[in-house]
């Protein structure tokens, strides 16, 4: 098993969209992805500001991690604006805070501790912020999040793309 920096540049884009396809047309999520679609996703995200990603190899791409600078515009998916605002009356500087976009592990390599393994690996990359939010309602990624950076600053619904999703805001520990 290895741990990569993914730049935009390799030749792993095809098996990040498939990985890409495969977690998120499947529980809890239930999307609907091609590789031609998580092909786009995958390089929009790559020209996002801030852009930092890692990934997990054991044959193939088995799972990622991505995200970036804490936009402050919505877009047709996020409400960007409800969470720099919550990040504002908590504390946080705005311009210091990374959004954790994704996490994605094949099924067969889940609970083996690569979630959290590809969030440390991605925190790595964070020397330049001093807070993570990132939106879910996947309970098992917001467990590894809080193994990482501690107690949430704080919780806010946040629907924009699915029904029961809520936003969290973290302080970077950065002695784990």
């Amino acid at each position: 098993m290895v741990f990569i920096v993914l730049d935009g540049n390799d030749n792993l884009n095809y098996q990040l969209a498939s990985c890409y396809s495969d977690v998120f047309n499947g529980s809890p999520f239930y999307e609907d992805w091609t590789i031609s679609s998580a092909l786009d996703e995958i390089n929009s995200q790559f020209k996002k500001p801030g852009y930092q990603g890692v990934a997990f190899l054991n044959g193939s791409v088995r799972g990622f991690a991505w995200g970036y600078k804490l936009p402050f515009k919505n877009n047709e998916r996020t409400d960007y604006e409800k969470m720099s605002l919550a990040c504002q009356e908590n504390g946080m500087v705005i311009e210091n805070t990374f959004y954790l976009s994704e996490v994605a592990i094949l099924y067969d390599e889940q609970n083996k501790g690569q979630g959290t393994n590809l969030v440390v690996e991605l925190d790595k990359l964070l020397d330049k912020y001093a807070n993570v939010v990132t939106r879910t309602k996947n309970p098992f990624l917001l467990k590894v999040v809080k193994k990482i950076y501690g107690p949430e600053l704080f919780e806010i619904a946040e629907e924009s793309s699915y029904e029961g999703g809520k936003a969290y805001g973290f302080m970077r520990n950065k002695s784990f």
